[in-house]
């Protein structure tokens, strides 16, 4: 499954700004969380090492909307999984 800024993304296949610089000069963050039984484990933890590692590089970081993705995504699986998290800087 896929999500893109908040919404479910059909297919897997999602459009993206080719002028974004996470795409074009690595310029982001990711965290990769597992989850079990459709809890994402050590969440909080990820979320502080994320938002600390964005304030070093001045990337705003919407924590509250990072946390509601997880979960949304965690509640829908049916097994574990893993959840990658990726925050770019975007297009400019």
């Amino acid at each position: 499954m896929l999500r893109l800024n908040g919404r479910a993304v059909e297919g897997g296949l999602a459009p993206f700004d080719l002028s974004d610089r996470g795409l074009t000069l690595g310029d982001g963050l990711f965290e990769t969380i597992a989850v079990f039984g459709g809890r994402p484990a050590l969440l909080r933890a990820h979320l502080d090492r994320l938002c600390a590692a964005a304030a070093e590089i001045r990337l705003p970081v919407d924590r509250a909307l990072c946390e509601a993705e997880i979960l949304c995504l965690a509640a829908e699986e049916v097994g574990d999984c893993i959840v990658r998290l990726t925050v770019t800087r975007g297009g400019g």
